[in-house]
């Protein structure tokens, strides 16, 4: 292959083409442009569906879930945004992505933990749940196991009651505790809630501090996850939590071992 000049003012002189107005004009900014903001530094859309929030602690990460996130679908008309916290305390990082969210205005808020590769409907069936139902339902979740043999459903019908085990494959139910990893928020709701939103509480003086054990408590032992805790706050507040059936992402642990409801499970079998 051989490479031949061209003259471009003798190809303008020979063809008829003409040389472009100088000055060229500056595009005009369209009034789209006034639904847009800039945020810590960054041009974002003032109108956004749903921030996914990736609480990320530096851990190994499955390639499904690098995939998972590539293949995700969202609702056509909406628009979405990455939201990253990595290597920091879990409750700190999901505490940061949450207010991040709040203050970008996004609608919705799905939380993707790192070992949890969604389905790529996820967006779809949660937001869809979401817009459905009334005023006073908060939060609705996807369900995945434990990292165990045989595994268990995170979803509980209160605290300390056990999973739930008694549901289908596709049904969407009221719970009372429902795992972070998958899980979509009205961001409304957070800010009819007091900081902070996520606490992983890991003694019995912080339980106190926080008002989870009265002070003349003689507990010696006192856990509770960030997630529990953000559940326990969204029913004082009044709220409820709803469980997607629908929305099953498996869960992986270090080893790259996947994790979900076996196929003669309760919830798996057809009715």
């Amino acid at each position: 292959m051989s490479i031949v000049p061209v003259d471009i003012a003798d190809l303008v002189k020979h063809t008829g083409l003409r040389w472009a107005e100088r000055p060229v004009k500056p595009p005009q900014l369209s009034p789209v442009a006034e639904e847009w903001a800039f945020v810590g530094g960054e041009h974002i859309s003032k109108n956004i569906g749903v921030a996914v929030g990736l609480v990320c602690s530096g851990r190994y990460c499955p390639p499904e879930w690098g995939f998972a996130l590539g293949m995700l679908e969202i609702p056509p008309g909406s628009n979405r945004i990455f939201l990253m916290q990595k290597g920091i305390q879990r409750d700190v990082a999901r505490q940061a992505v949450a207010e991040m969210a709040v203050q970008v205005n996004a609608r919705n808020l799905l939380f993707i933990d790192d070992d949890n590769p969604p389905p790529r409907d996820t967006v779809y069936k949660l937001m869809q749940t979401l817009d459905s139902a009334d005023d006073d339902v908060a939060v609705c979740a996807g369900i995945y196991t434990t990292k165990t043999n045989p595994p268990s459903p995170l979803v509980f019908e209160s605290e300390g009651s056990g999973p739930m085990w008694r549901w289908k494959r596709g049904d969407i139910f009221e719970c009372g505790v429902i795992a972070t990893g998958c899980m979509m928020i009205r961001t409304s709701a957070l800010l009819k809630l007091p900081k902070p939103w996520f606490v992983d509480v890991t003694s019995v003086a912080q339980a106190k501090d926080l008002g989870l054990l009265a002070w003349e408590s003689h507990a010696t032992h006192f856990e509770m996850t960030d997630d529990v805790y953000f559940c326990r706050k969204i029913r004082d507040a009044g709220f409820k939590l709803l469980a997607h059936g629908g929305v099953l992402p498996s869960h992986y642990d270090e080893f790259g071992n996947a994790y979900f409801l076996p196929d003669d499970s309760y919830p798996m079998v057809p009715r």
